[in-house]
């Protein structure tokens, strides 16, 4: 019997000092009970949240879930984050200064980060703004403004996976316990989130611009964590191509792998966006001399 009794006290023991992922947790109940609610002040706010839910994760995604869904956007809105919270308008980088302080209020840590972000063909580059949260006692990278329009991806993004669009302007903001330089970040591919959905972990090539020659051949490779049902690539001779080569892609699910080559019989300069499950998500710009 008393061996019984100390096993009971060790399980006990174990079941609340063990780390719950807040990546992989059940969210449903707090989604119902905040997305769209209503709040006349941050305090009233901050006084809900603390009182329906207990854990840091369950807390930290009652904020998130709150902003994503009921503060919209606009460029001559304010960055002042009460005002965001009263008005539920931001410039695209505020809402992140709202995140901030309703964590704050609500007894956690978090902290702005500023970078830039690259996307599409012409490699744009843009300011913007996203947060580092603590939870349990663990920094993870977060970005309610990308998460806009159900990119749920972007709630607790691995830092290695998040580094493939965001780049931030403290090195040690990365995450990572090797940083990147930010040159190879701005020369590598460019990625949509779709990348971050599909949790693209090694590519190759690893640059935007690729330089060869009349027949050769460029070989792609992928290594991703959730592969694509479907996949092909588009080739085209302008950023606005009517009419753009395609390429079946044949996939390898057991694997989680994507691997395939092109050559290019003529010189000139060509534009590849490669799809997934018919979203683009990858792009490259070739030149043939």
């Amino acid at each position: 019997m008393r061996k019984i009794f100390f096993l009971l006290i060790y399980i006990s023991s174990y079941s609340l000092n063990a780390k719950t992922d807040p990546r992989n947790f059940d969210y449903s109940r707090v989604d119902s009970i905040c997305k769209e609610e209503d709040f006349e002040t941050i305090a009233e706010f901050a006084s809900f949240v603390n009182a329906n839910f207990k854990t840091q994760h369950e807390k930290f995604r009652a904020v998130f879930i709150w902003v994503s869904t009921n503060i919209s956007y606009e460029d001559s809105a304010s960055l002042d984050p009460e005002t965001i919270f009263t008005s539920g308008e931001t410039m695209p980088t505020g809402a992140a200064y709202l995140i901030k302080l309703l964590c704050n209020q609500c007894g956690i840590t978090c902290r702005v980060v500023k970078g830039i972000a690259k996307s599409g063909f012409n490699k744009e580059l843009a300011s913007i703004t996203w947060n580092i949260v603590t939870l349990e006692e663990m920094e993870y990278p977060t970005d309610v403004e990308y998460a806009k329009n159900n990119h749920e991806e972007y709630f607790l993004p691995l830092p290695g996976i998040l580094i493939l669009d965001h780049y931030p302007e403290n090195f040690s903001d990365q995450l990572l316990s090797s940083p990147i330089e930010k040159q190879t970040f701005l020369n590598a591919p460019c990625f949509s989130e779709k990348a971050i959905n599909y949790e693209i972990t090694l590519y190759s090539p690893s640059k935007y611009e690729l330089h060869i020659h009349p027949s050769d051949k460029i070989i792609f490779n992928y290594t991703m964590n959730l592969l694509p049902e479907n996949a092909h690539v588009d080739i085209e001779t302008s950023y606005n191509d009517k009419n753009p080569v395609s390429k079946k892609i044949n996939i390898s699910p057991e694997e989680n792998k994507l691997t395939f080559d092109i050559a290019f019989e003529n010189t000139g300069t060509f534009y590849i966006t490669i799809y997934l499950d018919f979203v683009a998500t990858v792009y490259y710009k070739v030149i043939v001399d």
